[in-house]
C-alpha cells in the first residue's frame, strides 16, 4: 500500500522548526563570537569601542535568542494543529493506511448529542436490512438510527 501524500506532515513540519531554530541560534551564535573577538581585540587600545563591543555581543546572542525562538513557535505550533487534527480524523472515520476501525465519538456512559447529518459517517446496509456500526461492529436491527450498543450515529447510502 503506497504511502499517503500527507501523512506525518506535522511531525516534519515540527522536526523542520527545530532545525530552523538550531540553525538560527548557530548563526546568532557565531556573529556574537566574532563581535564579542573583535571587541576584546579593541579593548587594550580603544577601551570604550571594546567594552560596547562586548555589549553587543551580548546583546545579539538575547535577542537573536528570542527572535530565533518567535520566527519557530508558529511554524512549530502549525505542525502540532496538524498532527491533532489528523488524530482526531482518525479516530472519526478510521485511517486508510492501517485499515483500523474509527473510535466511537463518545463514551458509552454520556447522552449522545446530536450532529448534523453532514458530518456522520456513511454506512451501507446488509441485504437483509440490518447494518453494522462502523465504531463497535454491533449488529444494529433495520429500525435503528443510532447503534444500539455505542449510540453512534450514521446515515447510510
Amino acid at each position: 500500500m503506497s504511502k499517503p501524500l500527507f501523512d506525518n506532515v506535522g511531525r516534519d513540519m515540527k522536526e523542520y522548526a527545530t532545525g530552523l531554530y538550531t540553525t538560527s541560534m548557530r548563526g546568532y551564535g557565531l556573529t556574537a563570537l566574532v563581535v564579542g573577538i573583535a571587541s576584546l581585540a579593541l579593548l587594550g587600545e580603544m577601551p570604550m569601542f571594546g567594552i560596547l563591543g562586548v555589549i553587543i555581543a551580548v546583546a545579539v546572542v538575547v535577542v537573536g535568542h528570542y527572535k530565533a525562538k518567535l520566527s519557530v513557535m508558529k511554524l512549530y505550533a502549525y505542525g502540532e494543529l496538524v498532527d491533532r487534527v489528523m488524530h482526531i480524523e482518525n479516530n472519526l472515520y478510521g485511517s486508510k493506511s492501517n485499515n483500523r476501525k474509527p473510535v466511537s465519538p463518545m463514551p458509552h456512559n454520556e447522552s449522545p448529542v446530536k450532529p448534523v447529518l453532514v458530518d456522520l459517517p456513511i454506512t451501507d446496509r446488509n441485504p437483509d436490512g440490518t447494518w453494522t456500526c462502523m465504531f463497535c461492529d454491533y449488529k444494529n436491527p433495520v429500525d435503528a438510527k443510532a447503534c444500539k450498543k455505542c449510540d453512534a450515529m450514521v446515515r447510510f447510502k
